[in-house]
């Protein structure tokens, strides 16, 4: 189940329940304009084969964000980045649930911010953050559920550097089938990842 392979694709879940039995979800591949994005506002999206990959050549890029009520629950591990890129596979947790086998990175890339969503351990491990660039708590803060497991952090919980981004203004954007991808850019900063909500008419109505 690929999303962004050798193209931009989003993945925008808001409800219901989506199953994923086929290997596991791999994220912006194969190319070095792969960029994928999953969104999970609400609803559960369950891949219990096993786990996610995410970006694995030079300029591929990948952003998980779960948010609201969204349950996203795997078979296995979350990695953030197969090669040594930098900055290009981000997890964002603003709200709802990620249960996995564990959260890593095997190349030392990839970020994570905590934000007010769960983390939910389904096994011990003690690699729990290993590798990743950076693990940030922001203004919700971390929430780490072991579940009775033994789950040992290998990084620092940090705060994020930077000032942030306060808010962006959208004019005009209508006639979308899907949620279009948002890239940011500017500003001095590279981490940041930014989600567009659209109606049922196809208006994008807020950029999150």
């Amino acid at each position: 189940f690929r999303i962004g392979s050798a193209s931009t694709g989003v993945f925008y879940q808001t409800g219901g329940s989506v199953t994923v039995n086929v290997d596991r979800i791999s994220m912006g591949y194969n190319s070095s304009f792969g960029r994928g994005v999953l969104y999970i506002a609400g609803g559960n999206l369950t891949a219990p084969v096993n786990g996610l990959n995410s970006v694995n050549r030079q300029g591929t890029r990948a952003e998980i964000t779960v948010a609201g009520s969204g349950l996203f629950s795997l078979g296995g591990t979350v990695s953030l980045g197969e090669t040594n890129i930098g900055e290009n596979a981000f997890l964002n947790l603003n709200g709802g649930t990620l249960r996995a086998a564990n959260l890593f990175s095997p190349a030392n890339a990839g970020v994570v911010n905590f934000n007010g969503g769960l983390f939910l351990a389904a096994a011990g491990t003690t690699t729990f953050l290993q590798g990743l660039l950076a693990a940030h708590v922001r203004e919700r803060g971390a929430l780490i559920d072991t579940a009775g497991f033994s789950l040992v952090a290998a990084s620092p919980l940090v705060a994020p550097p930077g000032q942030g981004i306060t808010s962006i203004s959208v004019n005009g954007a209508t006639n979308f089938i899907g949620s279009p991808y948002v890239q940011i850019s500017g500003g001095g900063g590279s981490i940041a990842t930014a989600v567009a909500e659209i109606n049922s008419r196809g208006t994008v109505t807020n950029i999150v």
